[in-house]
């Protein structure tokens, strides 16, 4: 399930959390205990540093 089709405006920290939560959903889904593949630990370390980064710009702008 999709949490990016909010109808709520979202900022960048939003949208990385929320593509973050989206990643680690279908992460646990599809793995269920057998372990992450290549292409999704690389997937789930994307998104959390792009939560990373937005979360550091943020603190940055504070």
């Amino acid at each position: 399930m999709s949490r990016a089709n909010s109808v709520y405006p979202s900022t960048p920290y939003q949208r990385a959390a929320e593509a973050l939560a989206d990643v680690a959903e279908d992460v646990a889904f599809t793995t269920a205990g057998d372990g992450l593949s290549v292409a999704e630990r690389e997937r789930l370390r994307d998104a959390w540093q792009a939560f990373v980064d937005v979360a550091a710009d943020l603190e940055g702008e504070g």
